[in-house]
């Protein structure tokens, strides 16, 4: 009687458990669906001319137009880089034009190569999904960056401050910005479940501004897509001084940034304008850099 009961305990249970992993497959939030944005650079030492401005020759061939405006950022981060150690990264910007101060803090998963493998794609967002950036997260804008050989998923939740009396282009200093960023930190950074409760408000109590940079914006246009090459002056981590030009373009699908990459890079390499190496302004801004002004405008 014992062995028949047990039996039939474990019949009658067995649909049971299956139910219970079926309804926590159904609760599962699915993946999140990105954006995409290809970043690639190109040699400064081609396209611009000494004041940092697009040559003729070059804005007619990328159909560039009058530059858009010209934006300040800087990052906040200790001495350590402890936020981006952790893939974070806080970054505040604030336009020639604008009254409002944007802050942005942002999480990047790593994806192996560059971007153009759908399942390394998959593979992230999965790790993405393990630590609570799904479908269903709120504030976070999540996308991925195709670059030259590396790719990154970011998860980007953006927040402003009304600063109608600050003069354009100016950001606050290093207290004021750590005081803000304090004060707007999000849940997810104050609750990393990598790092000790705490964490994120001593990094950022701690912090230094890197910053800021200087970047102009001129809109283009590269076979029907709407583009924009970027042109920022920076000193990278061995104290050279260069300028940063990077032309990105957005797209909506996989397949269409798979294909948008492999078209910039065509015409920027049949030019030999294309530079060989990866377009992530950040590290070189947290590696140290000096403030330059704004190209002039065209």
């Amino acid at each position: 009687m014992v062995g028949a009961a047990t039996w039939a305990l474990a019949v009658t249970a067995a649909p049971v458990r299956a139910a219970l992993v079926q309804c926590a497959l159904v609760r599962a939030a699915p993946n999140a669906a990105p954006t995409y944005q290809v970043k690639l650079l190109a040699d400064p030492a081609l396209i611009l001319g000494r004041d940092g401005v697009p040559l003729e020759r070059v804005a007619a061939a990328l159909g560039l137009r009058e530059p858009s405006g010209c934006e300040v950022a800087q990052y906040i981060d200790d001495a350590r880089l402890s936020f981006a150690g952790q893939g974070w990264i806080v970054r505040f910007r604030h336009d020639d034009d604008e009254d409002r101060i944007r802050l942005t803090y942002k999480t990047r998963f790593d994806i192996e190569g560059d971007g153009t493998d759908r399942a390394a794609v998959e593979e992230a967002l999965d790790r993405a999904n393990a630590h609570s950036f799904d479908a269903g997260t709120c504030n976070y804008t999540p996308q991925v960056n195709l670059s030259y050989s590396r790719a990154t998923l970011d998860f980007s939740n953006k927040k402003s401050e009304p600063a109608p009396d600050r003069p354009p282009g100016e950001l606050p200093d290093r207290d004021a910005s750590r005081a803000l960023a304090l004060e707007r930190l999000p849940g997810k950074m104050r609750k990393w479940p990598a790092m000790p409760p705490g964490w994120a408000e001593a990094v950022t109590a701690d912090s230094l501004v890197h910053g800021p940079v200087r970047q102009t914006n001129y809109p283009g246009e590269i076979l029907g897509h709407r583009t924009e090459m970027q042109v920022t002056p920076i000193r990278d981590a061995d104290g050279g001084e260069s300028w940063f030009t990077e032309i990105t373009a957005k797209a909506a699908t996989f397949a269409e940034a798979v294909r948008l990459r492999a078209d910039l890079m065509r015409i920027l390499r049949a030019e030999g304008w294309l530079l060989e190496r990866d377009a992530f302004k950040t590290d070189l801004i947290l590696g140290g850099h000096r403030d330059r002004s704004c190209s002039a405008p065209r």
